[in-house]
Parts: structure tokens; sequence; C-alpha cells
């Protein structure tokens, strides 16, 4: 108790009104200010001419403080401002209306003090909205009274000294008499629990205070505002009112009078001492740097900062209990919808008979559907164009938007999720989920998008690294793993480095000890999941967790966002710790795999090394490993999230790695040896192999995920290109059955399996758009050996579903798998779902005995349905033991999902995975995704819709749709024309006689349009004119690539667009000095800027000095031999202007277009753009 004793009997004030600067222009709002401690600040405040609001529910009473104060002789001469402000903290619903006046008289808010509060009122006192009065008046009420300011504090930040803008709690002394961790939830309701100890109750509400302190400091730190909370000592003052007689009697004979409380309080408001370092801080009397008691400083620290996190459960208490009464946004009031708790697991459905309703509505119309198509004529078979989709199909395969309170997502039409919008109807009612075991979780978000870690040093971090003899047998066991992550590290250099590392551990990078925690973490877990962590490693399997965190941590620890060596390998790495957490995919791995790319861009590995002599042939070799590895993963992670991939084609050209053992070269290696065969298996043959398959795949997703028409030679094309891809595998690699690999390692099964089924699973999702035009076109069909058969593909079947069934109580994704197999199996066999069958000795009669392996009952009463469906499995279905005993045993409720199937034939079954996440969760924590792959081909041939064929024939070159230019352009006057636009707004362009053209726009949202000629050069143009850019125009010489741009800018409005990019250097050129400026508009598209300073609209331009300023500072590629053109262009965005420029070349050369002029050259186009045409690369204005 000497903490509190300090506190309570503390030294003479140090920090008083003499010490306090001159205030003018300053706005501080202090609540409960009519009496009392607020009542001497605000008299303080005033004294030092600020605007002082005196916040208080009695007007009466405030009117009488503010009479006394400025009659005060302290106050005598004061040239500030005081005024009452209405403000009842027990009633949150009036709360808005306070803070409105403030924000409608006020520009800023230098202080806010959160001093009013009650103490010990009459036991249940509650608010008008029932919280318990003590918790409602002092956090609920100063908390949504603080939000609804913060746009006011966050804009005085701009014009206020650093750390000047201040937001004070009270809290009190006897907040260091909490027990109980500091602060108690009822765990029954999640809300802060209301105790019976009145006192204890007054505790827990000022505990309250200091974690709303500490939780805006860290969350509101980056603003610049400053949050403290302040015990202000003990004093005599209205709290009290609530005491009994003798105990108010004993506080009038100890306590301080109120004034000492003010110079707490304003020594956090408004002290020097203070700064941003101290923000969050704990102050005492009268005006001191205090600490805090243990119990409360673990509850103020996150889980991810090793703490309790209580102050972070109490801020999120908070702001949904506030929520409804902090909308201030055009002064409409918000309505909150609070989601009723979930009924229990089998209370009927909300609305039975409409489910009801609609499944018999869907069955006849499928039924109705059927008939129909029975009695249409034949599709003419000639006719080719039914295998193009046409624009309306495109659309309804473009994707789905969730949109929820907890944010809103996308998923592309070929992600399995997409499909839940064909039967919104129906999913409403079908939410209720079987329980699945997820393995418990530290944190469901990676730590590294947290971006919190511990305030450990080196040596603190160093402590949790194992004994050596522990950690060289985790070190080893992740090198001998099947891990990916292991190939692109090089062996022979990492234990190198490794042994230098337990010489002098210090010289340890935090990058590369943020592998060597991520390669333990590995490493347990393979133990783990093999069975083979023994007694004398149990203790591993605790620090697994710790082990991935640390390896986050050290990534924070050393700024990641600037890589340096291995920052790369140790993301994709610790990516990869986060993969194995849980048995289901992850959107958040998907955000960090996002953050590991475009780091792997900005260090160029997306280039290929061999083009840089500062690269070493051993770096360059490992920089296309890793490089292989992340376009393998970016492909197909970004379509299991379905969403675009952020690797294209043509923005990449590195090279594939060569097929070299770790021991063929090494850090010293200056020519690199020739590759070894492809049939000598190597982790990177592996590598190789899946790479090509995998490349294909992604033109395949970006193919069926395109908002543009797609004609089937397309789809032709890509299965020619993934059939060569497969056909290119080694042959040690192709695959082949077990009973003929009983020789071979397990790594090389594995590996042909993998290779195997993404070379299924892409030629599934490549024809899947087509199923259902299979019924009536046998284009494309050839003999039936080269078919599944109805036996295999329900064989397979059969066996997916008990794949999926070992795994289902533990996986989301496998129990969708499963239960999709399961109503399509009951589908496919319909038949049978009333009958007996029982032709084999190995199958029973559904009516007659119970075999469980064989029988699934499927009984909804509260639908009103039953039926029972036998589907006898194949013979030679492999044994699964007794594990199948209640693996096909449906769930009462699970009927309803067998309707899912029932879909009339327009249906886009590019779609097909959607149904199998019932519900998308909007915060991102678990995106369920599943991949058929057997299964989706089996399914392709039993539903009818196209006999897949293992070859696509040809299709005729006039199915090949011409696509129309983003651009209008063309030949005038002699020259290459180009016009662009987009948005809206009005712009015309006019060409003109030779090099002349004109050009208005107005209120445009973005275009571009000039003369010049298609191939870029080394010129010497010449241009003139008037040119009026408005606010945001440019007359530059402009080449556009796919890959980037090049503007050498002579003149622009008041914008200048090199204030969004780096400044590179400068060059002199044409009489002029230019500002070079590189900008990215993408993680790979780059724009460079030479922009003249002084502004000119006539003169000539020597191209070629910029473009060799250009590649000697790193201009990835060379618009001589990349742009498609090059024009002297006027360009507006978001403005208003007009120009009429003459263009010209004082030594043509040869490229030229004036060689060519035209007979009409006097002819006149003019092209009125309505601003609705797609942009090529990037933007063109400072804006991204």
């Amino acid at each position: 108790m000497p903490i509190a004793i300090d506190q309570a009997f503390p030294p003479t004030p140090s920090f008083t009104e003499k010490d306090i600067p001159d205030l003018t222009g300053k706005v501080a709002i202090v609540t409960g200010s009519s009496s009392g401690v607020g009542f001497q600040s605000a008299t303080i405040l005033y004294s030092k001419n600020a605007t002082v609001y005196l916040a208080a529910r009695s007007s009466d009473k405030a009117a009488k403080a503010i009479t006394a104060i400025k009659n005060s002789a302290e106050c005598a001469g004061s040239l500030g401002t005081l005024k009452f402000l209405s403000l009842d903290l027990s009633d949150l619903g009036s709360i808005k209306a306070s803070a409105q006046e403030v924000l409608r008289q006020e520009t800023r808010l230098d202080i806010l003090i959160h001093n009013a509060g009650v103490m010990r009122p009459p036991a249940g006192s509650k608010t008008n909205l029932g919280h318990d009065l003590e918790m409602g008046t002092n956090c609920l009420g100063p908390f949504t009274f603080n939000n609804l300011l913060l746009p006011l504090l966050k804009n005085t930040v701009a014009s206020a000294p650093k750390d000047s803008v201040r937001v004070v709690w009270l809290s009190s002394v006897i907040a260091h008499g909490v027990v109980r961790g500091g602060f108690v939830f009822d765990d029954r309701t999640g809300t802060p629990a209301v105790l019976k100890d009145p006192m204890e109750n007054y505790m827990q509400s000022k505990v309250g205070n200091v974690f709303l302190a500490s939780e805006m400091a860290r969350r509101m730190g980056e603003y610049g505002i400053l949050s403290l909370s302040v015990n202000p000592g003990l004093m005599k003052t209205e709290l009290q009112r609530h005491a009994a007689p003798v105990v108010s009697t004993i506080m009038g004979l100890v306590f301080k009078p109120p004034r000492y409380g003010a110079y707490s309080e304003l020594f956090a408001a408004l002290s020097p001492q203070i700064t941003a370092s101290q923000n969050g801080a704990f102050i005492i009397p009268w005006g001191r740097l205090g600490s805090i008691p243990p119990q409360i400083k673990r509850a103020l620290l996150s889980k991810y900062e090793g703490g309790a996190g209580v102050a972070e459960r109490f801020w999120d208490w908070c702001e949904k209990e506030t929520a409804p009464y902090r909308c201030v946004k055009r002064g409409l009031q918000c309505v909150y919808i609070i989601n009723p708790a979930p009924p229990p697991r089998n209370a009927p459905s909300r609305s039975t008979k409409h489910l009801q309703l609609r499944i018999r509505q869907l069955e006849e119309l499928v039924n109705s559907l059927r008939n129909t198509e029975d009695k249409s004529p034949r599709v003419d078979l000639e006719s080719e164009s039914q295998h193009d989709l046409p624009e309306d199909a495109i659309a309804s395969s473009l994707g789905k938007i969730h949109v929820g309170e907890a944010g809103m997502s996308y998923v592309s039409g070929a992600h399995w999720m997409a499909l839940q919008d064909s039967i919104a109807d129906l999913k409403d009612c079908l939410e209720t989920e079987f329980s699945v075991n997820q393995p418990s979780r530290t944190s469901d978000a990676p730590a590294l998008l947290i971006g919190l870690c511990p305030l450990n040093d080196k040596d603190g971090i160093l402590e949790l690294i194992p004994q050596k003899n522990v950690t060289d047998r985790l070190v080893s066991r992740f090198f001998n793993s099947m891990e990916p992550g292991v190939v692109i590290l090089h062996a022979p250099t990492f234990q190198e480095e490794y042994n230098r590392f337990w010489g002098n551990q210090h010289d340890a990078s935090l990058t590369w000890l943020s592998l060597l925690f991520s390669i333990m973490n590995l490493a347990i877990f393979s133990f783990r999941t093999e069975g083979e962590l023994t007694s004398s490693m149990s203790n591993l399997e605790e620090r697994e967790d710790e082990f991935r965190l640390q390896a986050a941590y050290c990534l924070i620890r050393d700024n990641y966002t600037k890589p340096s060596k291995y920052t790369i390998e140790a993301l994709l790495l610790y990516g990869q710790t986060e993969y194995v957490r849980s048995p289901d995919a992850q959107y958040e791995l998907w955000v960090v795999f996002g953050v590991a790319m475009r780091l792997a861009m900005r260090v160029g590995l997306h280039r290929d090394g061999s083009r840089y002599p500062g690269l070493s042939s051993f770096e360059v070799e490992m920089r296309r490993r890793i490089w292989s590895l992340m376009s393998q993963l970016d492909s197909l992670f970004s379509f299991q999230m379905g969403l675009p991939r952020m690797i294209h084609k043509g923005l990449s050209d590195t090279k594939l790695p060569r097929n070299l053992l770790d021991s063929d070269f090494n850090e010293q290696t200056t020519t690199l040896p020739p590759s070894r065969p492809d049939t000598d298996f190597t982790a990177v043959s592996y590598l190789i192999a899946k790479g090509r398959i995998a490349s294909v795949f992604g033109l395949i997703a970006d193919h069926v995920n395109s908002t543009l028409p797609g004609s089937y030679q397309d789809t032709v094309q890509l299965d020619r290109q993934l059939n060569e891809a497969y056909a290119a595998v080694p042959s040690n690699l192709q695959f082949r059955g077990v009973d003929q690999s009983v020789t071979e390692l397990p790594v090389i099964i594995i590996g042909r399996y993998n290779l195997d089924i993404l070379y299924q699973k892409a030629r599934c999702v490549l024809h899947r758009n087509y199923l259902h035009d299979g019924r009536s076109d046998t284009r494309g069909q050839i003999g039936d050996g080269d078919v599944y058969s109805k036996e295999e593909l329900f064989s397979t079947l059969y066996t997916s579903r008990q794949i999926w069934s070992k795994y289902k109580d533990n996986s989301v994704e496998a129990l969708q798998a499963w239960r999709a197999i399961t109503v399509m199996l009951q589908k496919l066999d319909s038949s049978t779902a009333t009958t007996t069958q029982t032709t084999d000795s190995h199958h029973i009669s559904s009516k007659g005995k119970q075999d469980a392996d064989v029988e699934m009952q499927f009984t909804s009463p509260q639908i009103g349905l039953e039926s029972s469906l036998y589907s006898p499995p194949p013979a030679n279905l492999p044994d699964f033991g007794n594990s199948m005993s209640s693996m096909t045993r449906v769930p009462e409720d699970f009927m309803m999902d067998s309707n899912i199937w029932d879909f009339s034939s327009n249906i886009d079954w590019l779609q097909w995975d959607a149904e199998n996440a019932k519900f998308f969760d909007m915060t991102g924590s678990r995106a369920a995704m599943v991949s058929f792959t057997s299964t989706l081909l089996a399914v392709t041939t039993v539903v009818g819709a196209l006999a897949f064929p293992t070859q696509v024939g040809p299709r005729s070159e006039n199915e090949i749709e011409a696509r129309s230019t983003p651009n209008q352009q063309g030949q005038s006057g002699g020259y290459f024309y180009q016009f662009w636009s987009e948005g809206g707004g009005d712009v015309t362009y006019t060409n003109g006689a030779g090099g002349e053209y004109s050009v208005t726009w107005q209120n445009v949202d973005d275009f571009t349009a000039g003369k010049g000629w298609q191939q870029a050069t080394g010129r010497a143009i010449t241009f003139s004119g008037t040119f009026n850019p408005g606010t945001n125009g440019y007359l530059a010489v402009y080449t556009w690539s796919g890959i980037g741009e090049t503007y050498i800018l002579e003149n622009f409005g008041s914008y200048n667009p090199g204030s969004g990019g780096t400044l590179i250097g400068s060059l002199s050129s044409d009489g002029g000095t230019y500002d070079v400026y590189r900008v990215y508009r993408s993680a790979t598209y780059v724009q460079y800027w030479s922009i003249r300073r002084e502004k000119r609209t006539s003169g000539t331009v020597t191209t070629s000095n910029h473009y060799n300023w250009y590649n000697a500072h790193g201009l990835p590629f060379n618009p001589s031999t990349n742009a498609t053109y090059q024009i002297v262009s006027t360009e507006g965005f978001g403005s208003s202007g007009s120009a009429t420029i003459t263009v010209g070349e004082s030594s043509p050369s040869a490229s030229s277009f004036n060689s060519t002029a035209s007979t009409t050259n006097t002819a006149i186009t003019t092209m009125t753009g309505t601003l609705q045409r797609l942009r090529h690369w990037g933007y063109c204005s400072g804006v991204s």
C-alpha cells in the first residue's frame, strides 16, 4: 500500500497557476465544473485567457459558478470567455446535442477534462438506459462525449503546438485498492459486473477511467492527441454527497481543498513535462507522473503484449453500448439493430412455412424447366457461337459483394461462396451450422497485422531461444521436412549463419531471428502432427505459439516495410506459421501474403536478376526460387480467396530457377552450373513443375474472373496450354498409382499427387462455365474411352465423401465439402431414395438392418419433409474402418440443404464452389473455402452437363472476338493521334491540319489527348500554342505502355503531380531544369515525371536527354522499345480548361509518321467523349 499512501499524502504542489502560460485562443471543456475540482480548473483556465465551457447538468448552478469566476480577484482583467454547456452524462441520449453545440460554435478544442462523476449513490441507482449509475456516469457518458468531439480534437492538432491537444480522465487513488485483475466482467452477459460492495463498484468505474485513457492513447496517439488519467488527490467535494454523515465528517478533516485537485488535472492538461512518450500515463497528486499497480498494468496490456487485454475489452464494450448515441453525421439519427441471440440448435427455423413454400416453388420451377428443355428443339450443332458466353451471363458471374455491419468484402464469380445469391431466399433459413471443434487460438488475426509487440530488448528475445541441442534438432527437422519454405533457404549458407549465431548471438539481425523462430515453430508443428514429440520435448508444444509470435515481433521491430536481407523469406515463413494454425484457410493470411508480395516487388524480385550486374549468381538464383514460390502462391491463394491475383502476365520477367541441389552452388559461385536433368528429383524440380502448371492456372483464373465477355477459343487455348504444362512434368513426377510407387520416397509420391490435383482443378475451373451447354452440344466430346464412366465417378464421389468426413469435425471447409457431396449423392441417386436395393452382399436394404455405413436418414420435422436415401457405395471402395459409422448419418436439420442443388439451367456453374459456405465472416476472421478436385471432375459428367473429354477440340478462328481498344486513335495530318476519356464531365477533342489539335473540357474526371508518333524515340519535338490548364491540367510529352508511363511536363495547373511521388534528382535540358519524380501507381506500374521548373507553352523537347537519364536511374522499362505511342498530350483531371497545340519535329526520325502523311491531312475529326471508357494502367493525377 505504499503507492496509495504516497498519493494520499503528497508533497507540496510543484505545478500551480503560476506555471501556466497565457492561453489566449485556446478552447477548453471541463465537465462537472459548477463546483469542486472542476470549478477550480475552469477558474484557472479562464484566468489565463482561455475560452472555457462549463459543462454541467444544472443551468442555475452553472450561472452562479460563471458569476463567481468572473468576480474572483484572480480573474480580474481576463480576456477569456466563459460559456455554459448543458451536459448530463447519465443520459446518453442527450449527450449528442451537447457535443453538436460545441461543434457548431468552435473550430478547435485544445483541452477536454472529464472531471464529472458520481460516487456511491444509493444502492441500485441506474441511468435512464438501465446502466449502473456509477459506470454510466463515470465511464459511458464521458466516452460518448469524448468520441463525439474527436473530429474537433483531431482538427486542432494541425494548428496547435506539438503534444498540446490533450484529454484528461479523472480517476482516483481508490483505484489502487482493486482486486481480481483490476476489473470484473460478468461472464454471463459479457458486461462489467455490478458489485455488491458499493466501494468496489466505485473502484471499478475509476479503473474504467484509467482503461479509457490508456486505450485512447493507444488508438488515437497517431493523431497527435495525448490522453491521460489523473488521481486528483483526496479532497472535499460534492462527489461525496452520498457518503454517510460520519464518513463525510472525517473527509472534511483530512481532505484538501479542491484547488489542489485542480493542480493535478491541469498538470495533465498543460504541463510541458508531458510529451508523446508519456501518452496514456497516470498522473498523481499534486501533479506528478505516477506508477500503476501491477494488477492494473497487466489489464492495460493487450494479449498480444502478454497482458490480460481487459482495457481493450472494456473500450470495445463502451463502443458497443454507446454506438447508437455517437452518430452526428449530417445531423441524422442512426438506428442500430442489435443481433438477437442465436436460437438453440434444435429450435425450428424462424420461418418454416416460408421455407417449405420456397422449396416447393423451386421444385416446381425445376420440373417446369426440365419439361420445357425436353420439348425444346435441338440446338444447331453447326452454330459455334453458343460456346461464347453472352455478356449477361458474364455479368451474373462477376462475383458477390457482402455488406454487413463489420464491413464489406468481395469474392469473384468463380469462388464457391458467390453461388449463395442464387438461393438468397433459402439462405436466411439455412444459417444453422454444425458445431466444429476448432482448436483454440491465441488470436484470430496474425500478430504481424496487429502491429503490437512486447517491449523486450534483444536480450529478452534471445532468452526465448531454447538450448542449442534442442534448437539443433528443430532446425534439422525443418530442413528435412516437406515444408514449401525449405526451398527458399540455401541450406549450406544457413548452416554457416547458424554456426556464427551460436558464436555471437547479438550479431544476428532481428529479421534472421524471425527466420529462426518460424523454423522452430514449423518444426514443432511437424513433430506434433506426426505424433513424434517425445516426453523430453513435451514442453516445446507449449512454445509453438510463442515462437510464431516472436517471428512476427522480430519483423515488426526490424521495420519489415523497409526490406533488408531475408525480409521476404522471413515474411513467407512467418506466413506459413500462420497457415498451419488452422485446418481452414484464413483471409488474414492472404493480407500477410499481399504485404510480402508488394515488398518483393519493391526489391525487384519480379525482374530477373541476370539483368543487374550488381547481383551475384547466387543471389540471382535464390531470387528466382523465391519469386517462383510467390507466383504459385499468388495464383492459388488468390483464387482460393475468390479475389484477383496480384501478379499478371507481362509484369514479371523472372525466369524459373535451375534444377540444382543446394550443394551445387554457394555464395562464392561466379557462374551457375548447368541445370540438372528434369528427372533428377530435387526440391526445385518439383517447384519448377508446379510453377508451370500454376502459371497457366493463374491465366485460367484471370479468364473465368474477367468482367469482359470471353470467347470459347480462349478456353480452348488455355486448355491447350494447361495440357502442355502438364505434359512437361518430368517423368519421375508424372502421376502413377500408389501400388506403382512402393519403392519411392514419400516426398515424391506427395509431389505427384499435388501436381495432378492442381492439373485436374485447373481443368474443372476452366470448363465448368460450359456445363449446361454440354448437354445439347457434343462438339468437343470424343470417344467413350476418353470419358470417365459412371461407376468411376460414383466411386470418386463416395471416396471424396469419406475423406472429407474424416476431417469434418475439426474443419469448417471439410464439413461443407462433406455436406455438399452428401446432398449431391442424394440427388444423383434419388430414384432409390424410398426403395430397397440389395444386389450385392455388401449392401442391405435401407428399410432393413441398421448399417450406418450405407444408410442416410433425412428427416426434417421443421418443414414436414421426410425421406430416406440408400446410396450403395462401390464394392471396391477403400476401407475406412469404423470411422464410417458416423459419417453418413445426417443431422435432422440437414435435409433443408438437400434442395440447394435443384437449380434451373441458367445458374452460373462458374460459381459451383459457392454453396459450401453458409455465411461469410465479415470480419475476415474466416473465409471458409473448399477446393474440390476429384469431386468436381466426377460431378462434371454425372450431372450430364458435359461429357468432359481428356482433350478439347479446336474451334474455328472465326470464334475469336474482336476487342475494341479503350482509346480513339489513328492518323491525322501525318501524325498519330490518341484520345481517351473516363468518368463524368464533357470533353471535345478536334484534330486540326498537320500537327495541330485542340481540346476543351468542362468538369471532366480524366482524359488525355494529343498528337505525335506511334513509335517512341529520341526525338527533338517542337510544340507551340495556348494552354489553359485550370486547377489540374498537364501539357507534356507523354508515352504509355503496359508497364509504365513517362511525362516530360512543360506546363501544368496549380497542382504539381510530383508531390505524390519520390524526387529522384534533376536534369538540365532545352534551356531549363527538370525535377524528376518517380510515382508508383501499383507495386509494379511506375511513372517517371520530368517536371520543368519554368513553365512554358512552346519550345523544343529533346526526349533522348530524359530517356537516357531515366535508364541511368533505374527506370524498369525503355520508352523507345516498350511504349505504345509518344504524343504531345493535353490531360485534364478533375478540372475544366482548354488547349490548342501544334506538334512538330525539328529533326524528324525515320520512324516519324510525317513520311506517310495522308492526302486528307486537312480533314477535321471531332470527337466528343462521353467519358465512360476504360482507363489504361494507372492514374495520371497526383492522387492515387
